[in-house]
């Protein structure tokens, strides 16, 4: 029997994170590898992952996506916690995380949904009315995570190489085209991690980040939600 070779395309997070949790499942039969435009070596700037700014904070909200959402990050944030701990050449470190809005949506006036989406945090607590600008109608702080995303994506990378995993730096035109490259063995599973690769209309940008190194913040990382509904945050670089 031949070996068989599942294929992931892209090496943004998503698709390095998903690439070492199949490893971990992996048949002695099968194999993994890594097809990408961008392997997280270059400086592209439509290789979107390292440019991202990598804090969580929650989404308060009572609808079905909110929910799964919700369930979602409670799981992330325990997992890098422990990552925070365990292994600083991660790229992830712990901090306090501020919120201040001066017009909170409706689902952030919602006891039930603030608590279903902060209460687990870390020193979660309200901010008073001595800490926030007058202007200021609900805040809070907790303990939350920032990651340097470069540095990230490099480290899961070398995990997955240590591992046995390959990789190719290679455009593919097509999804389709993984099943049939060259010297990969049979091909018979796609993951396709590529982002914005193959022109999807589902997936675009929503928001773009500005570096700022002559701006003094503290060492906690900052959301300001204003007027008219915009939001500015401002994350401490590692």
């Amino acid at each position: 029997m031949s070996e068989e070779t599942i294929v992931v395309i892209g090496a943004g997070v998503i698709g390095l994170t998903t690439a070492l949790h199949i490893q971990q499942h992996l048949h002695p039969s099968q194999n993994i590898l890594i097809v990408a435009r961008d392997l997280p070596n270059t400086t592209s700037l439509n290789y979107a992952s390292p440019w991202a700014g990598a804090h969580y904070r929650p989404v308060p909200g009572s609808s079905a996506q909110a929910a799964r959402e919700d369930s979602q990050a409670r799981r992330t944030y325990e997992y890098f916690k422990q990552l925070a701990a365990k292994d600083p050449s991660s790229g992830v470190q712990l901090l306090d995380g501020e919120e201040q809005l001066e017009s909170p949506p409706l689902d952030y006036l919602n006891e039930a949904n603030v608590q279903n989406a902060y209460a687990h945090l870390d020193g979660f607590r309200r901010l008073t009315q001595d800490e926030t600008p007058s202007e200021v109608n609900w805040g809070v702080r907790y303990r939350t995570y920032v990651v340097n995303s470069p540095v990230y994506c490099a480290y899961l990378l070398r995990k997955f190489v240590l591992n046995g995993g390959q990789t190719r730096e290679y455009t593919l035109v097509d999804p389709m085209e993984a099943f049939e490259l060259a010297g990969t063995g049979t091909v018979r599973t796609v993951v396709n991690c590529s982002g914005l690769g193959f022109g999807d209309p589902k997936s675009f940008i929503i928001r773009g980040m500005s570096r700022a190194p002559t701006l003094r913040v503290s060492d906690a990382a900052a959301d300001k939600g204003y007027q008219g509904k915009r939001v500015s945050s401002a994350t401490p670089a590692l």
